[in-house]
């Protein structure tokens, strides 16, 4: 009798101080309706005491579908290069002649956040949130800083390319790079840039443009980009049967590096105060620049090195509740 009575009362103790969208007297009123003792105390026998209303759904609702839309769009296109890839089914010969063509299909997969976020933002979502969404894109919101930060991937491979002259004492031939990779000629140059310009701003429109602030407005930055970190390295995983060649411990480094670019990227989306544009940039010049290095390892290495310690440098420098100097922008309804 005395388990029971504790029972009822931390039943009663609940539902007095949580919030579930119910006005503050019904849900005390409610509290001390429920009975001294039971015979059996049942939690789901009070799951009417506190329904999930309108704006419950409404509020859980948008990252479920986002995550739902962006994995069903982008997996859909990573599966089919996977299965391609291993000869399950047959799309195109997947080799060193064909990769241009590989190029043009997996730069569909980077329209899944993008097709997400409009999802979400057209179903979930007000006239001025779809407004506000696109205010991220204004050229004209950016400062001279934001506009550095944004192409600061340029400036770091400058760095790059003179610190592996200073070590190695030769330059990056970039000119034959791009010849020995076809890369001299316009049509694959074109295929070729197209996934760093539908992975630059496809993904940032989702990921920076809708998730970030989502989460931010329900948690602190730095916790908002563990958790999108972690939804964007699952996001990842079929791209590595077939896009990314993987061994051992460099899944790791792969995770540490992609952590590390999201506190940068948390970082220069709420210093710019909210601007998409500047982290798809980011992300775009980012990614041109990696794949310019990726068969130079000291290369690679000094700007994966030099991300990680920048985003070092913003989670010593800054307090997780924003990780920056200004307050982190949130995803509000609007009317």
């Amino acid at each position: 009798m005395v388990h029971e009575r504790q029972s009822v009362r931390e039943w009663q103790t609940f539902l007095k101080e949580t919030d579930h969208n119910i006005p503050s007297g019904e849900r005390d009123s409610m509290a001390s309706s429920l009975p001294a003792s039971s015979a059996v105390i049942d939690p789901l026998l009070f799951v009417h005491y506190f329904p999930r209303s309108k704006s419950d759904v409404k509020n859980a609702t948008p990252l479920w579908l986002y995550i739902a839309v962006t994995f069903a769009v982008s997996w859909s296109v990573f599966i089919m290069l996977a299965l391609n890839h291993h000869e399950v089914i047959f799309l195109f010969r997947d080799d060193a002649e064909h990769a241009r063509t590989q190029d043009l299909w997996h730069a569909l997969g980077g329209l899944g956040p993008l097709t997400g976020a409009l999802v979400v933002l057209r179903f979930c979502y007000t006239k001025g949130n779809r407004r506000w969404f696109w205010q991220g894109y204004r050229f004209r919101s950016l400062t001279a800083t934001g506009w550095t930060l944004a192409l600061s991937p340029l400036i770091l491979f400058a760095f790059a390319l003179l610190l592996s002259r200073l070590i190695e004492h030769k330059w990056f031939d970039l000119t034959g790079h791009l010849v020995n990779t076809g890369l001299d000629q316009p049509l694959n140059l074109l295929a070729w840039l197209l996934p760093s310009l539908f992975y630059g701003f496809g993904e940032e429109a989702g990921w920076r443009g809708f998730a970030l602030p989502f989460l931010q407005s329900k948690h602190s930055a730095f916790t908002a980009t563990v958790i999108l970190a972690s939804i964007w390295a699952c996001w990842h995983i079929p791209s590595f049967f077939y896009r990314y060649e993987l061994k051992g411990v460099a899944y790791a480094g792969f995770l540490m590096g992609l952590f590390a670019g999201a506190v940068w990227l948390t970082f220069l989306y709420n210093y710019t105060k909210g601007s998409t544009l500047s982290a798809s940039i980011w992300h775009l010049t980012f990614n041109i620049v990696s794949m310019l290095s990726k068969e130079e390892v000291l290369l690679s290495a000094i700007m994966s090195t030099t991300i990680m310690a920048s985003a070092i440098f913003v989670l010593i420098r800054y307090k997780p509740e924003n990780l920056t100097s200004i307050q982190r922008t949130s995803l509000i309804h609007s009317h």
